[in-house]
């Protein structure tokens, strides 16, 4: 059975092999571009977009561990709900054809994926002949879903946009999204950039029914489950899991808590794991497995963050057990708020903006209280929609649209 890191080193050779030169990797903080986090592959090369008009006919290929807090909903809830991923990606310079972009990028991908493109549909909106390019690139038409939600591609004001094309593949009872294709159009030549997740590949290869079931998690789910016991909710231990992992990452990238910018980030996070606890403390040899079974994980990454273990072990201890009881203490001068008869989205809010205390927090205590809840309509991504833990029946093609 192949390994990420195999995988990963299989995709740069197949894009060495074309030509294209390979992209370093950078961390996952600090890394300049337009973001706190390294989001994707092309945020931190940005500077090679703005350069489209002169950096001629060349290509590119890299994978980039990237964190993206937007992914932080619903984790624990959905499979792909997962902050943390290995982005590969492969951008092309100045080609004179759009199809001259994908069809290569296409291929190559999926030979080093081991994926049949049958298995395989397409998103994309029925803007710039983009249907036209993909049949040019050899995408059978039945594979190719039009959709009028899709929003254009755009690198930023001062830069050129063009056209997602997004795929899925049909695994099990869903359609696992693998990423996309950023195809771009300036003076009247194509470029191209993918953010392909190797994480979701290679649980698929695997055949695990979702990454929690697969070696990505193979040190830290168990561990989680070691610590935390049979009292939590598998939804809150694949939280737990999600959490631990990524801080661990952004800790060892040099992340740090904070009031703002990334460590605002980082802070919102602990305090997920630390609601969790109800005020408990988790004693230092517990975080210390926890930390180091995620530490194993990451290797697979790329990520060796042995030497820092100690170093994370003690952040994370005095950060879980500061905001366990700080959220604590939170609760017990609000709990007389919370439980009101009757408590408005506005009431929600100002608890949220007051005392930091998050909605799904105050609905939940309502519950158990057995007191009404306001159930705003909030649908969850197409990402986590198309691919749920279970499905009866399997989740149709149709949900692309």
């Amino acid at each position: 059975m192949r390994q990420l890191p195999e995988l990963r080193q299989q995709f740069i050779q197949a894009n060495n092999l074309l030509g294209a030169e390979t992209l370093s990797e950078r961390p996952l903080v600090g890394a300049g571009g337009d973001t706190y986090f390294t989001v994707s592959t092309a945020a931190v090369h940005i500077d090679l977009f703005d350069q489209i008009g002169h950096i001629g006919c060349r290509s590119f290929a890299g994978v980039q561990r990237t964190f993206s807090m937007d992914k932080y909903q619903g984790a624990g809830k959905y499979p792909l709900a997962n902050p943390l991923e290995l982005m590969a990606s492969t951008f092309l310079f100045n080609e004179r054809y759009a199809a001259d972009c994908l069809a290569p990028t296409l291929r190559t991908a999926l030979d080093v994926f081991r994926m049949d493109i049958r298995d395989i549909w397409f998103r994309v909106s029925g803007r710039n002949g983009i249907p036209s390019v993909l049949q040019l690139a050899g995408v059978a038409q039945d594979h190719v879903v039009i959709s009028d939600r899709l929003k254009p591609l755009s690198l930023g004001s001062s830069r050129p946009g063009g056209e997602y094309i997004f795929l899925y593949a049909r695994y099990r009872h869903g359609l696992v999204s693998l990423g996309a294709f950023g195809l771009i159009e300036y003076e009247q030549r194509f470029s191209m950039d993918s953010a392909l997740f190797l994480d979701r590949v290679q649980f698929i290869n695997e055949a695990a029914s979702s990454p929690f079931e697969s070696t990505l998690f193979l040190n830290t789910m168990p561990a989680v489950r070691l610590v935390l016991g049979a009292s939590f909710k598998d939804e809150q231990l694949r939280l737990w899991a999600v959490s631990i992992r990524c801080l661990v990452a952004l800790i060892g990238d040099g992340g740090q808590i904070g009031h703002r910018g990334s460590g605002h980030v980082i802070k919102n996070m602990v305090r997920s794991i630390a609601y969790t606890l109800a005020g408990a403390a988790l004693p230092p040899h517990q975080v210390e497995h926890l930390t180091r079974a995620a530490v194993q994980d990451l290797l697979l990454l790329g990520m060796d963050l042995t030497t820092h273990t100690g170093r994370i072990c003690e952040q994370l201890s005095e950060w879980i057990a500061t905001y366990s009881i700080r959220i604590r203490r939170e609760l017990q001068q609000s709990m007389h708020r919370i439980l009101l008869p009757h408590l408005s989205p506005e009431e929600e809010q100002t608890l949220l903006s007051e005392r930091g205390l998050r909605i799904d927090w105050i609905r939940g205590l309502r519950e158990q209280a057995g007191l009404p809840v306001h159930h705003a309509d909030h649908s969850s991504s197409l990402r986590n929609a198309a691919y749920p833990f279970e499905a009866e029946p399997p989740v149709p093609v149709d949900i692309l649209r």
